[in-house]
C-alpha cells in the first residue's frame, strides 16, 4: 500500500499560479496578434501561432478527449494549461469533500491530508474514493465484527472468525483512516484492552478444570501477530488529525485510560501495542504521553518503584504464576508477560520514530555559536538525569530506553542544523551512558545492537581513534584520551553480537574510505587502504582481546563461547566485504553511502546468501584478503595499465583456464571478485600479482606500494592500544578498555 500526503494549500496556490500564468500568457498573445493585425500580418506563421483558439469542431473535441493536443499556437498551449487547471481545481475540492466525510485524514500541524491507494494503483480522484471509502467502510464494519467474534465464542454476525478479521485488518493496518476510524469505532479503552482478549482467546482448556483452577495452553505466536496488527492499527490512528472521542488528544486518551480506578492492570495491555515491531506511532502522541507517564514513576509521587507487578506496593494483589501476570487483580486485568511498566511501551514505540525519540530526550537546548556545539537546556538535563535513574522494568525497559537513543541518533544527518546538533548531543550522550553507567554485564542482546547503531552513526568521528586521533566534532565529554577510551570500550563491549559487529565493521570501514570513492591513481589507491587498514588494525585488536577473555570466562558454556566468537567472525568478514565496494563485482549489500545514518542494525541473516561469512570460529585473514582488494582495485580503475599485466597465460589455473573472477569484454579487463575472497581467490590473485612483479609488469611498483600502505595502516590501527600513533610519530596514551 501506498500512502499519499496532499497538501491543499500548496495546490491552491500552484492553481493560482497557473491561472495568473495562462492569464498572462494569453493577453500577450492578443497583443502580438493585434500587432502583426495592424501590420497585415507580414509574418503568417506568426499570425497562426498568435491567433484565438478556434471554437473546437467535433473532429476537435474527440482528438482533444484522445489526448492529443495541438501545441502549435500559443492558444492551444493556454487551452492545455487552463484545463490542467481545472483537473487540479476538481481533484482539489473532492479530496477536500472525502477529508470532510472523515475517509481521509489531515494533519492538525500543517494541513496536509493523508490518503491511501493500494500498491500499483493509479492515483486518480475514483481510485482515492473508491480506495479510502472501502477502507473506511471495512473499519467500521471490521470494529463491530470483532467485538462480536470475541464476545461470541469466535464468529461474528457476518459469519467471519477471528482469523478472518484480523487478516483483513492486517491489510489496512498502517494506514490512518483505517485506523482512527477502527479504534474510534470500537472504543479507545476496549482497543486497549483488546491485547488481554486476544491472549483469553488463544487460551484451551487442556486438562482437567477445577472450580478455580485448570491446565490451560495459550497459542503464544497467534496472540503476539495479532497483537504486531493491532499495535499498527493504533499507530496508524495516533497519525490521524483527530483526537479519540472524548478524549482531548492522543496522549490524554491513552493515560487516562491506563491510570483509570481499577485499571491498572491496562498498561500490560497499551506498553505491547506501543511495543509492536514496526509499528509508527505519531510524534506528538508518543512525546506528550511519555511526560505524562514519567508521573508514575515513585520518584515523582506515583506507584512504579522498578519491581515487577506482582510485588508493586498497592498496585496488585491476588495469586501470581511464574507464567506472568495475567490474573484478575483489584486493578483489572493484566496481559500475561507484558511489561508493566507504564514508562515501557511508549519509549520502545520512540524506536520506530526517531522525531519522537529525539523530540523527548532533547525538548530544549541550544547551539552555541562559538563551538558550534548543542547546550542543553533544564528540562533536558533534568530528563536525562530522570532517564539515566529510574529503575527501568527488568526483562526489556533497558532494551526499548536503548532503541529511543539509536532512533534519535539517526538525525544526526537532519537538513536541519539544530537538530543535527541536538541529536549528537543526544547520541554522545547514550555513548557514555553505555560504557559510564551501564556494566557488560546488563547489556542483552537487544542492547549491543541498539548501540552499534550509535556508534554506526557516529563512525565519521570514531575511524580516527584507529588513526591516532579522538572522536572530536562528537562532543563526548571527557578528554582526548577518555573519548578514545569511551568509544573503543563501547565496540569491545558489542562485537560479539554478530548484528553488532555487521552494523560496527561495516561503518567504520565505509567511514575510512569516505575520501576516496573515486580511485584514479597509486596516491588515491595507497591512501585508501592505509585508512582501511587502520581500521582492521585497531579492530583486530579489539577483536583478539574480546576473543580471549571470551575463552577466559569460566562461566560461559561452550556453545555461548562459539557463538561469540563466531559473531566477531562475522564482522572482521564485514569489514573485508565493505572495503571491497569498490570493485566491480556483486553489489555490497553492507554498505550505505557516507554522510547517512540508519536507525535500525544491520540484520546479518537477511542479507543476500553467501555475502559474508558468518561461522567457522576463526575470522578471515585481513591483510590478505585486503591485498586482493586493492589488486583487483588496482585493476578495475586503471591504476595499473601495463598491457603486459593482463596477459591472459597470468590469469589462469595449472590447467589453462581462465579464473572464475576474471572477465575481459571489448578489451577492458576486470577482476570480479567475491563479496569475501575465498581463500582460492586471494591465492590466485596474489600468484597473478607474483607473475606480473617478475615479469616486470608493475614497473611503478603499485603492487609492492598498496602492500606497504596496507601495512603501515594495520601497524597503525593497533599501535593505539600500546600508546603509539604508528606512523605518524607521535605518542598517545594506551587506550584502556572499560570491560
Amino acid at each position: 500500500m501506498a500512502v499519499i500526503r496532499f497538501d491543499p494549500d500548496l495546490m491552491q496556490a500552484l492553481i493560482n499560479n497557473l491561472t495568473s500564468y495562462a492569464e498572462d500568457a494569453n493577453g500577450e498573445r492578443g497583443n502580438i496578434h493585434q500587432v502583426s493585425e495592424n501590420n497585415s500580418h507580414p509574418v503568417s506563421s506568426a499570425e497562426e501561432a498568435t491567433c484565438a483558439q478556434p471554437s473546437l469542431s467535433r473532429i476537435q473535441a474527440i482528438a482533444k478527449d484522445l489526448g492529443f493536443r495541438d501545441f502549435s499556437t500559443v492558444s492551444g498551449t493556454i487551452e492545455y494549461l487552463m484545463d490542467l487547471v481545472e483537473d487540479m481545481k476538481t481533484r482539489r475540492q473532492n479530496i477536500l469533500d472525502i477529508n470532510s466525510d472523515g475517509v481521509t485524514t489531515a494533519d492538525p500541524d500543517d494541513g496536509v491530508i493523508s490518503y491511501y491507494l493500494p500498491d500499483g494503483t493509479e492515483d486518480t480522484i475514483d481510485n482515492i474514493r473508491t480506495s479510502n471509502t472501502q477502507a473506511a467502510t471495512d473499519a467500521k464494519n471490521d470494529a463491530t465484527a470483532l467485538s462480536q467474534a470475541l464476545s461470541t465464542g469466535g464468529t461474528a454476525d457476518d459469519g467471519r472468525t477471528v482469523e478472518q478479521i484480523l487478516d483483513n485488518m492486517a491489510k489496512y493496518q498502517d494506514l490512518p483512516v483505517y485506523g482512527n476510524i477502527f479504534v474510534n469505532t470500537y472504543g479507545v479503552e476496549k482497543f486497549i484492552e483488546l491485547p488481554i482478549s486476544m491472549y483469553w482467546h488463544y487460551t484451551k482448556l487442556v486438562g482437567n478444570r477445577t472450580t478455580q483452577y485448570g491446565d490451560y495452553s495459550v497459542d503464544r505466536d497467534a496472540v503476539n501477530r495479532a497483537n504486531s496488527t493491532l499495535g499498527h492499527i493504533l499507530g496508524s490512528a495516533t497519525q490521524a488529525s483527530e483526537a479519540p472521542k472524548g478524549f482531548g488528544s492522543w496522549a490524554d486518551a491513552f493515560y487516562t485510560t491506563v491510570t483509570a480506578d481499577g485499571h491498572h492492570g491496562r498498561i500490560s495491555a497499551l506498553n505491547a501495542l506501543l511495543a509492536a515491531p514496526g509499528a509508527l506511532y505519531g510524534t506528538r502522541p508518543l512525546v506528550d504521553l511519555a511526560t505524562k507517564m514519567e508521573n508514575l514513576d515513585k520518584s515523582k509521587g506515583g506507584y512504579y518503584d522498578g519491581n515487577p507487578a506482582s510485588s508493586t506496593p498497592d498496585l496488585i494483589w491476588g495469586y501470581f504464576d511464574d507464567a506472568g501476570f495475567g490474573c484478575n487483580y483489584n486493578e483489572g486485568q493484566a496481559l500475561a508477560r507484558s511489561s508493566m511498566d507504564p514508562m515501557y511501551g511508549v519509549i520502545a514505540a520512540m524506536g520506530n520514530n526517531p522525531d519522537a525519540a529525539l523530540t523527548y530526550l532533547v525538548p530544549d537546548g541550544s547551539v552555541n555559536p562559538k563551538s558550534g556545539l548543542w547546550v542543553p537546556g533544564a528540562t533536558t538535563n533534568e530528563r536525562w538525569a530522570f532517564l539515566k535513574s529510574r529503575k527501568w522494568e527488568p526483562e526489556g525497559g533497558l532494551d526499548a530506553f536503548t532503541a529511543a537513543q539509536a532512533a534519535a541518533s539517526s538525525l544526526r544527518s537532519s537538513d536541519s542544523s539544530d537538530q543535527a546538533s541536538a541529536a549528537t548531543w543526544a547520541t554522545a550522550r547514550s555513548i557514555e551512558y553505555a560504557v559510564n553507567d551501564l556494566s557488560t554485564s546488563q547489556y542483552t542482546e537487544t542492547m549491543k545492537e541498539n548501540f552499534s547503531v550509535l556508534v554506526a552513526n557516529s563512525a565519521n568521528e570514531i575511524e580516527y581513534v584507529a588513526q591516532g586521533g579522538s572522536p572530536d566534532g562528537l562532543g563526548l565529554n571527557g578528554d582526548e584520551a577518555t573519548d578514545r577510551n569511551t568509544v573503543s570500550s563501547l565496540i569491545y563491549r558489542i562485537m560479539d553480537n554478530k548484528n553488532a559487529a555487521a552494523t560496527v565493521f561495516s561503518a567504520l570501514t565505509q567511514a575510512s574510505f569516505r575520501d576516496y570513492e573515486e580511485i584514479s591513481s597509486a596516491d588515491d589507491l595507497n591512501s585508501k587502504y592505509q585508512r582501511v587498514g587502520a581500521v582492521y588494525g585497531y579492530l583486530n585488536e579489539l577483536a583478539s582481546q574480546r576473543i580471549q577473555d571470551i575463552n577466559d570466562d569460566k562461566k560461559a558454556d561452550a556453545q555461548t563461547k562459539i557463538n561469540k566468537k563466531n559473531a566477531i567472525s562475522t564482522g572482521m568478514s564485514v569489514l573485508t566485504t565493505v572495503a571491497g565496494a569498490g570493485i566491480s563485482g556483486p553489489t555490497a549489500t553492507l554498505v550505505w553511502n557516507v554522510g547517512t545514518t540508519i536507525v535500525k542494525p544491520i540484520i546479518v541473516d537477511q542479507l543476500a546468501p553467501n555475502t559474508v561469512s558468518t561461522s567457522g570460529g576463526t575470522y578471515p585473514d585481513g591483510r590478505t584478503s585486503l591485498q586482493s582488494r586493492a589488486y583487483a582495485e588496482a585493476v578495475n580503475n586503471h591504476v595499473i595499465n601495463s598491457p603486459g599485466a593482463l596477459d591472459p597465460s597470468y590469469l589462469q589455473d595449472e590447467n589453462g583456464k581462465p579464473y572464475d573472477w576474471y572477465s575481459n569484454s571489448g578489451g577492458a579487463s576486470t577482476f570480479n571478485l567475491s563479496q569475501t575472497p575465498t581463500d582460492n581467490e586471494s591465492v590466485q590473485v596474489h600468484n597473478w600479482a607474483q607473475k606480473i612483479r617478475e615479469s616486470g609488469n608493475d614497473p611503478h611498483n603499485v603492487l609492492n606500494n598498496v602492500n606497504s600502505a596496507i601495512n603501515t595502516g594495520i601497524s597503525d590501527g593497533t599501535a593505539q592500544f600500546k600508546g603509539q600513533s604508528g606512523s605518524s610519530g607521535s605518542s598517545v596514551p594506551p587506550i584502556k578498555l572499560s570491560k
